[in-house]
């Protein structure tokens, strides 16, 4: 008794100085904050804190009086003789000893609790109202400080707590009360999910038969749609044909018009020659008769020379006689004489002249017969060249009969393919358009003269000023000038008040290119969507209420959250104190008992950490921290802390990290969480033999493997390895306790992380698990 109340004189000493302390210097608040901070660590003792080097006390907020506070704490005292390093970056808030929340940055309590819970973290807060998730919580009354304590909590945090900090002038918060508290607020919040769940599986409902109607709709429209390109693809295609038709017969055309102008000419020439042929013959006659004529006379002056050759021989016998006469008339015969030779000296001239000039129509004869039998010749192979260019005709001609036989028939195919588009143009439950370049209407279907109330002959070869109000007129030629001068495309929604009210119209124009690449005419298309803009409506609301029911469902999940692992964490904090002897000596059954009941609330604690967070996986809330990772320091971390339950089965655990593996980019809280479930899970399925952890670099990834000497796993489990709630049927599932979320968890953190992960196993040989994370 004398101890006791020695003690209690000591502690009231110690909160009196301390109060004494803080009430003779008039601190200020954030004075005050600093001494609190400082007096709640010296009271408190963290799990391994003799193998530290400093305490690292993080601080969330924005008071800059506060910031400044704490560093000249930090360089003018010690805590347990170890220096006090201040932190602010939340990227390393899991590293700290003790973190403070200011209330300036309550709405972040909830977050940042989720990342501490559990681990060796003493948490401060400032009034902060919800007294389930506090540990240490700093409260104004009449302008001075004060604070309470959920030890529960702090308990949970494998933190001790001495009796000397609730002698500070701390009021310990009523747990039970919260407690209960939780659970009619659990009531009340599990009858508002059953109702929200109930609203939500019939606004899916309605939500699935409007797509699937939505999407039926969709499909017909494509399908038409679809129809009608085919249609203006084969009609391109036949015009394409048609005009490549044309193109040869217009060349086999031009090439008969050649050759007939070729035949032309050389029967012409043909004409030609025939007309120099008989000329010539003409001619060679003329001279034949010339040089026929020309002999006659030749022979007539020969046969007058020899018959004055017989005169003169004549005159010669009675020269004798006559020498007298002779003399007398030598004088005459000297002349005759004369004449005699020059008679003969002049008919030698003429035989030679006569002789050339018999050479030279000898020669102008054998020239001219040389021309003739070459002319024949030609004229040969002229007609030759004429009967060959008869047969190319005929084939020619055979060939155009084939081609107009063709044309013919690709000409009503065309006509026949006209009227079909025609025909599903017209009978298509759209409006459809076709205006040539300056805008002038050349198709309307039926729908659009149903919609317009105008008749096809009333638009036909007009243009939009002619038909349509001035400013919707205005409105359409401007539309298709854009799409003639861009050549692309145009859609737009276009609302429209109706007798039955307003319409909501979809619009697309297009263009039409000739085979030149040429735009010829614009085509529209107005589809009515009102339907779907009401569905589109209703879809609207149906996600609003969705998106509501998705926050009602967030918000319900946070709640759960804490509202379940808080009287969780105080049964887990209680029955530590108990099992601790702090409240008094137990005997062995109620260590047990107790035991029991700690060993299930931390079970019933894991499993909803499970649930809870495949939840937020599935919700997409799952929010990770990315920093540098020292992934050696994290993966001895998570070895040390599984050895105890190695030892228990008398399991061999081996670590091997190659030299080469140092720092990542990863959030090293989940980082942790990975490995330590794929550790435990090893542990769980491994009754006898090792389990081996093995990490190192390759081909520029990080890659562990968790290797042990289990029961294995068969080749058609291993699809179902990673699924939710999946447990694998080995016969001694239930031997095993478990939710089937571990894995799953892991695979989908992961990936969150930018790895991937396999397993490798056979039965009864053991499984190997493989982490690959890029080594950055």
């Amino acid at each position: 008794m004398t101890n006791i109340r020695n003690s209690v004189i000591v502690f009231t000493l110690i909160s009196l100085l301390f109060r004494i302390e803080i009430n003779s210097q008039s601190l200020k608040h954030h004075q005050a904050v600093a001494a609190y901070l400082y007096n709640f660590a010296k009271n408190v003792r963290w799990e391994n804190e003799n193998r530290i080097s400093e305490f690292k006390f993080h601080y969330v907020g924005n008071n800059e009086s506060i910031k400044e506070e704490l560093e000249s704490l930090a360089k003018l005292r010690r805590l347990r003789d170890k220096p006090i390093k201040i932190t602010y970056n939340n990227s390393e808030l899991e590293k700290a000893h003790l973190v403070f929340i200011s209330k300036d940055v309550n709405p972040q309590l909830v977050q940042l609790y989720d990342r501490i819970e559990g681990k060796n973290i003493l948490l401060v807060s400032e009034e902060y109202s919800d007294k389930k998730l506090i540990m240490i919580n700093l409260t104004k009354k009449n302008e001075s400080l004060h604070f309470e304590i959920n030890k529960a909590n702090i308990i949970n945090q494998n933190i001790e707590i001495t009796d000397d900090l609730i002698l500070l002038g701390g009021t310990e918060i009523d747990v039970a009360s919260l407690y209960r508290e939780s659970q009619q607020t659990l009531r009340t919040l599990q009858k508002h999910a059953d109702k929200l769940e109930e609203n939500l599986i019939n606004l899916e409902r309605s939500i699935n038969a409007k797509s699937k109607e939505i999407e039926l709709q969709k499909e017909n429209l494509e399908k038409q749609s679809k129809k009608l390109e085919e249609q203006n693809k084969a009609l391109s295609e036949q015009s394409l044909l048609l005009k490549k038709r044309d193109k040869e017969l217009s060349e086999q055309l031009n090439k008969i018009n050649e050759q007939n102008e070729i035949y032309e000419k050389q029967s012409k020439k043909l004409e030609e020659q025939k007309e120099e042929l008989a000329e010539g013959n003409k001619l060679l006659n003329e001279l034949k008769e010339n040089i026929e004529k020309q002999k006659n006379d030749l022979a007539e002056q020969s046969k007058a020379l020899e018959e004055q050759s017989k005169t003169i021989g004549k005159q010669q016998e009675y020269l004798h006689l006559l020498i007298i006469i002779v003399a007398l008339v030598i004088l005459l015969s000297a002349a005759v004489y004369i004449g005699y030779k020059n008679k003969i000296r002049l008919t030698k001239e003429l035989e030679i002249k006569v002789q050339e000039r018999t050479n030279e129509l000898k020669k102008l004869n054998e020239e001219l017969e040389e021309r003739v039998n070459k002319r024949t010749d030609e004229l040969q192979r002229t007609n030759k060249n004429l009967g060959e260019a008869k047969k190319e005709i005929e084939e020619v001609n055979k060939y155009l009969l084939n081609e107009i036989d063709v044309r013919k028939k690709v000409q009503a195919d065309f006509a026949e393919s006209e009227k079909r588009l025609e025909a599903i143009l017209n009978y298509a439950p759209i409006l459809v358009y076709i205006n040539d370049v300056n805008g002038k209407y050349i198709f309307v279907n039926y729908e659009f003269e149903k919609v317009m109330k105008l008749k096809f002959e009333e638009v036909v070869n007009k243009n939009d000023l002619e038909i349509f109000p001035k400013q919707r007129a205005e409105r359409n030629i401007a539309q298709n000038k854009k799409v003639i001068e861009t050549g692309k495309a145009l859609t737009f929604e276009n609302p429209s008040q109706k007798e039955d009210g307003l319409h909501y119209f979809f619009d697309i124009i297009f263009p039409i290119f000739d085979s030149n690449n040429k735009i010829t005419a614009t085509c529209g298309w107005t589809i009515d969507i009102t339907d779907r803009k009401k569905r589109e409506e209703v879809l609207k609301e149906a996600k609003d209420k969705a998106e509501s029911a998705d926050k009602l469902k967030s918000a319900f999940l946070a709640t759960m959250s804490h509202e379940l692992r808080t009287p969780l964490n105080s049964i887990i904090g209680f029955t530590g104190i108990l099992l601790k002897g702090i409240a008094g000596p137990l005997n062995s059954e109620q260590i047990k008992q107790l035991g029991l009941v700690k060993g299930s609330a931390q079970h019933l604690l894991a499993l909803i950490n499970d649930v809870l967070d495949i939840s937020k996986i599935e919700a997409g809330q799952l929010v990770v921290s990315i920093s540098k990772v020292d992934f050696r320091k994290t993966l001895t971390g998570v070895v040390e802390s599984i050895i105890p339950s190695a030892e228990k089965k008398s399991l061999e655990v081996y670590l091997s990290i190659s030299d080469e593996v140092s720092e990542i980019e990863s959030d090293e809280r989940r980082v942790g969480q990975i490995f330590l479930n794929l550790v435990n899970n090893a542990i769980k399925f491994t009754n006898e033999g090792f389990i081996k952890i093995d990490s190192f670099i390759q081909n520029g990834k990080l890659i562990t493997k968790v290797m042990d000497s289990g029961i294995g796993i068969q080749e058609e489990d291993k699809e179902k390895l990673f699924k939710p709630f999946s447990q694998i049927d080995t016969g001694l599932s239930r031997n095993h306790e478990g939710t089937g979320l571990g894995l799953s968890i892991t695979k989908k953190l992961v990936e969150k992380l930018g790895g991937k992960i396999y397993v490798e196993s056979s039965v009864n040989k053991g499984s190997t698990f493989i982490v690959e994370f890029p080594n950055k």
